[in-house]
């Protein structure tokens, strides 16, 4: 059996290692902090410490070896991320997270916290609203968009002295040189890259919102996950940065797809 199924196959291991996560502490502190029975957390602290995930300090304490030190860290990962998921669990349901990257969906516990906005048929355009409200009102907001929105074009363009920058899907630029050969309205003012995104996202200084793609992959304009933590907010900023490295200057791909006159027109 391997480490992680050994631990989470017991409730009594599990709370011992929690108990020893934070640093050494008796066996009476463990008993303390586990709800298990005596017998059980004895137990456990011995099948532990077989396992190398736990040692007796020459003080009597009890501490993790490295092995349980990084076990422990991860299982408090999975914990707080099955709460982030089942606080909500029918958004993750009906919602398709596979184009953010591995690494940014490991780190989903980092939003805590966080609340679903939901547009009724009584207020159709309540979650666009909280999104062009964002966007209009920050000074610093870096934005990935999948589709075309004018609310959303509007709202870059209400405050042209801010920090703005842009990441637009091919299919997005394709209709903005069909619709709009001059570039859309106040488009000067915006940093844009390209990139095929699948999913929405809007970064400020204080606030994250997050739109996935639905089961069959299509936008959902009617929900937004919000939250304003600072956990969540950098860990959207990261994801952001990862896609804004990897996108290409919209120029760039304008005259790379259309020509160099394109640029000229």
């Amino acid at each position: 059996m391997d480490s992680l199924s050994f631990v989470v196959g017991s409730a009594a291991r599990r709370e011992v290692l929690a108990a020893l996560a934070p640093g050494p502490a008796t066996r009476g502190e463990v008993l303390d902090a586990a709800r298990s029975s005596k017998s059980s957390v004895y137990d456990a602290l011995n099948k532990l410490e077989e396992h190398g995930l736990v040692h007796q300090r020459a003080d009597d304490t009890w501490a993790t070896t490295s092995a349980g030190q990084v076990l422990s860290d991860a299982i408090t990962r999975c914990e707080r991320t099955g709460d982030v998921l089942d606080s909500e669990a029918a958004y993750w349901e009906e919602h398709d997270a596979t184009d953010i990257p591995e690494r940014f969906r490991a780190e989903f516990h980092a939003l805590e916290g966080y609340e679903v906005v939901r547009s009724p048929d009584t207020d159709p355009y309540r979650a666009s609203r909280v999104v062009a409200d964002t966007i209009a009102s920050v000074g610093r907001v870096s934005v990935v968009a999948p589709v075309y929105h004018d609310r959303y074009a509007d709202a870059m363009n209400q405050s042209p002295d801010a920090d703005r920058r842009l990441v637009i899907t091919p299919d997005v630029l394709e209709q903005l040189v069909e619709d709009a050969p001059d570039g859309p309205e106040g488009a000067d003012h915006v940093e844009s890259r390209v990139y095929a995104a699948e999913f929405a996202m809007v970064v400020s200084d204080d606030t994250l919102l997050l739109s996935l793609p639905t089961l069959d992959g299509s936008y959902d304009p009617h929900t937004e996950v919000v939250a304003e933590t600072d956990a969540a907010i950098d860990w959207g900023e990261r994801l952001f940065e990862r896609i804004w490295e990897r996108a290409t200057d919209a120029e760039r791909f304008v005259a790379d797809r259309y020509g160099e006159a394109a640029l000229d027109e």
